[in-house]
């Protein structure tokens, strides 16, 4: 289910992004408990509070040890566990203040869920951050097919490093796929999306670990060593080129206002040199 009010600005907002039913009815039962404590008595409306903010603590403690495993593993079903959170989060900040005047005193000076928002947003970053992880360790493991630069010249290992270099731009692209209508596409007050993040941090990953390695090979070169420019270039380009057509992709897709098929990562050419770790240093070598 899509859901935000980014349209309205403000620092209490909500970007346009994905949620689980199981989120939507969490909130829905919210407000529909909040909503019958102006008819009910003052020991009513206690009871109702509690249980409304029983509701969130139900959620923080329970989904994530019931569905820990798919979490954990699937990278759709971690953000959308992400978004979740920040959702619930975000009713949990402001749900007070649209009923608290009819709760009897002393609640209809004090009450407020503040205190469960970071709760339950820290899990969803937590997520986040741990699905990044698992991604960033995925593609380290991919570019060690890549096998010796050196040897480029060499037909067998030349194709097996293309092979390589288009398996990551394809598990690149998947996830661009898996994560473009879950999370946040519209760029934030300092940068790009969410999405353009999540997915900018992966990409420095392979852009760094490939200037690494082609210092070390320039350096090889220059005490004497087997000259594979053309073939390095050739590859490079391969990986640039795929990069920034996956960005490109996305870019027409948000430009079509929700009519395209891309992600709309909200990154330009100079966010990616900006944002991206090592692709400042890789687009040189190309």
């Amino acid at each position: 289910l899509a859901h935000g009010d980014g349209a309205r600005g403000g620092l209490f907002s909500l970007p346009q992004m994905s949620v689980t039913r199981c989120a939507y009815r969490v909130v829905e039962t919210l407000h529909g408990i909040l909503s019958q404590i102006a008819r009910v008595s003052a020991e009513h409306a206690r009871m109702l509070w509690q249980t409304a903010r029983d509701v969130v603590e139900m959620f923080r403690i329970i989904v994530p040890s019931a569905h820990g495993a798919h979490i954990a593993t699937l990278p759709r079903i971690a953000m959308l566990f992400y978004c979740d959170c920040r959702y619930i989060a975000h009713h949990a900040m402001v749900v007070a203040h649209l009923y608290r005047a009819a709760l009897p005193a002393p609640l209809n000076r004090c009450a407020s869920m503040v205190d469960l928002a970071p709760l339950v947003r820290s899990l969803g970053v937590h997520q986040f951050v741990a699905q990044i992880a698992t991604q960033r360790q995925e593609l380290l493991r991919m570019m060690l097919r890549l096998g010796d630069l050196s040897q480029l010249t060499e037909d067998a290992i030349g194709e097996n490093a293309e092979n390589a270099v288009s398996g990551i731009l394809f598990h690149l692209s998947k996830l661009a796929t898996l994560w473009s209508d879950v999370l946040p596409v519209a760029p934030t007050r300092d940068g790009p999306s969410v999405l353009g993040r999540a997915l900018g941090s992966l990409l420095g990953v392979v852009a760094t670990d490939m200037v690494k390695r082609t210092a070390a090979l320039e350096q090889r070169d220059g005490e004497g060593g087997v000259n594979n420019s053309h073939e390095l270039k050739h590859l490079l380009r391969l990986l640039v080129d795929g990069a920034v057509q996956i960005f490109k992709r996305a870019e027409r897709g948000k430009e079509g206002g929700g009519g395209g098929s891309g992600p709309g990562l909200g990154m330009s050419a100079r966010d990616l040199e900006r944002f991206v770790p090592g692709w400042a240093a890789l687009v040189l070598y190309v």
